[in-house]
């Protein structure tokens, strides 16, 4: 009997036993079995397609397309490709690094388009660019300024001049350009600037000086003019007599508005066929705003200074504050600093001004 007893003792000891020591086998049977991992892409794929925009136009089929490679702003490398019969191109293996952004480039009937791309990096290994293109003409379309704003900025004995200006082309086709310039090539653009205008510098929008001139006041793009809105940034220099100058602005074409605007306290000014707008606290200082709509093509508006402080750059906006560098022989480099930043401020202003006051405002500036 005790023999029986001793037995089940026994066995109940070993069940339990067995029990305590089969749940770590359970615990580990049921765990989930780590997925492998997916290796990542060291190279991408990009599609590019030309879109023919222009109705009745030939396919940009078997084009030339090229694709500039940008990482941190630089540029480190191109690659090359033919469009298929579908207008289209596949590019593999580019190398994707911590992030790229392609820039790509298809040539149709002698003009370049070109079209940004998204980012492309290890996680986003693949993009498409749609390229747009338009068939060529010699006919000038009925091109417009849809706006012109200009930035008067005070120096020693001298004013800068900083421009932002959109041009807009209604047409569906892009416009090869007119006469010849003095670089034999054909002129689509032509803005006139003040009598006296000195050390142009182009910001945005241009092809460098190889296809553009500055003649008799006059600064001429040799650039086929595509359709849709482009924007053009440029500055320049105009000297003072007796603290006096006069600043007229017109172009061969309509403008739908034109804006300038000067430091309130810097100069004694005539509008010429401008409207006077009260002055506002910016961003960029005490401003005046002087406005102009529906300027007929070939005629000057603007404005005549009459009279400058005494000390200038006590009224300069805030692209001239912060520590004042003394003149130096490199004041031509000062000059192009000033003018850059001034630029850029210019579309701040813009946007500030037409939330703050009841003006009406331009279209918005292009990125």
């Amino acid at each position: 009997m005790k023999n029986r007893r001793l037995s089940r003792t026994r066995a109940s000891v070993f069940t339990i036993a067995m029990l305590v020591l089969s749940v770590p086998v359970l615990a580990q049977s049921s765990a989930p079995t780590p997925t492998p991992s997916t290796p990542t892409p060291n190279s991408g794929r990009l599609v590019i397609r030309a879109v023919q925009k222009t109705e009745g136009a030939t396919t940009p089929a078997g084009a030339k397309a090229q694709v500039h490679l940008f990482a941190d702003g630089e540029q480190f490398g191109t690659l090359e490709a033919l469009l298929d019969d579908q207008a289209t191109a596949t590019l593999e293996g580019i190398p994707l690094k911590e992030g790229i952004r392609p820039l790509v480039s298809v040539e149709f009937a002698g003009v370049t388009y070109q079209q940004a791309g998204p980012l492309m990096d290890r996680a986003n290994p693949d993009a498409s660019v749609d390229v747009h293109v338009f068939g060529v003409t010699e006919q000038a379309p009925p091109w417009r300024i849809a706006s012109r704003q200009i930035m008067l900025t005070p120096e020693e004995g001298k004013v800068i001049v900083s421009e932002s200006v959109i041009i807009d082309n209604p047409a569906d086709r892009t416009w090869l350009g007119g006469d010849l310039a003095s670089n034999g090539k054909q002129t689509t653009i032509e803005l006139g600037l003040p009598a006296g205008a000195q050390d142009v510098i182009l910001v945005a929008g241009f092809h460098d000086w190889c296809c553009t001139t500055f003649e008799n006041a006059t600064l001429a793009v040799q650039m086929p003019l595509m359709p849709g809105k482009k924007q053009h940034r440029f500055s320049y220099t105009l000297a003072m007599n007796e603290g006096r100058v006069d600043l007229p602005f017109s172009a061969i074409a309509p403008t739908d508005e034109l804006a300038i605007f000067a430091p309130d306290k810097a100069f004694q000014i005539t509008p010429q066929r401008m409207r006077t707008l009260s002055a506002q606290e910016t961003e960029q200082g005490l401003l005046r705003m002087y406005h102009a709509t529906d300027v007929p093509a070939v005629t000057p508006v603007g404005l005549r200074i009459t009279g400058m402080l005494d000390d200038p750059t006590s009224a300069s906006t805030t692209a001239t504050t912060g520590a004042a560098m003394p003149p130096t022989a490199t004041s031509t480099l000062l000059v192009t600093l000033i003018a850059v930043i001034v630029i850029l401020a210019v579309a701040g202003v813009i946007v500030w001004w037409s939330r703050n006051t009841g003006a009406p405002g331009p279209p918005d500036l292009e990125p």
